[in-house]
């Protein structure tokens, strides 16, 4: 269970190392498995047009790995799997969170990152417009559009004010939509329903 009141723990060094956060450039993150439909070719694509300087650290790992180092080169930091429980300090340490799936359910990940006031761009696919309201908790772009996504990236690295509100709002959505106590009435609300 991830609680989006508790603080985060120390990213461990061994990650923290890998951080580079000198200068100015936007740092992106990616939590996942490095699979095709995760779209992060879309992202190493979109950061061809991008035209602020910005960085991407992947925390995951997967079967599309060594092409994504191949296609994303110096651009990315490759973690490997990181433990469940470096997530929360993860997300402390980005910019925000890109999602440039093509295929999704309700992801954990993008809860997460609300929860830890972290801004993300994210597809408009599978249960993801429910969750992120466009412009208001997160950016939404059309799967397997790089011009999108670089433009969506352009839009957050520009504006920090913007990045503060989207992570705030967000945070805030989550907490009112998702926890213990909100869950339980649903699912009680629900079993009624059924049993009646």
């Amino acid at each position: 269970h991830f609680n989006p009141d508790s603080s985060p723990v120390e990213l461990d060094e061994r990650y923290q190392e890998q951080f580079d956060t000198s200068g100015d450039r936007l740092l992106l993150g990616f939590v996942g498995g490095l699979q095709p439909y995760k779209g992060l070719d879309d992202l190493a694509a979109a950061l061809d047009d991008v035209k602020t300087e910005c960085h991407v650290v992947i925390a995951g790992d997967g079967p599309e790995r060594t092409g994504l180092e191949r296609a994303l080169g110096n651009r990315a930091t490759f973690l490997g799997a990181v433990p469940y429980e470096q997530i929360p300090a993860f997300y402390h340490q980005i910019d925000a969170l890109v999602l440039p799936s093509h295929t999704e359910g309700l992801p954990r990940v993008v809860l997460e990152a609300q929860a830890t006031a972290t801004p993300l761009i994210a597809t408009r696919v599978g249960g993801l417009p429910e969750v992120v309201e466009d412009g208001e908790t997160g950016l939404l772009v059309e799967p397997r559009s790089p011009a999108q996504l670089a433009t969506a990236i352009d839009k957050l690295s520009s504006d920090a004010a913007l990045r503060s509100q989207l992570g705030e709002d967000g945070r805030r959505a989550v907490v009112e939509s998702y926890r213990w106590e909100t869950m339980y009435e649903r699912y009680e609300q629900f079993l009624e329903t059924i049993v009646g």
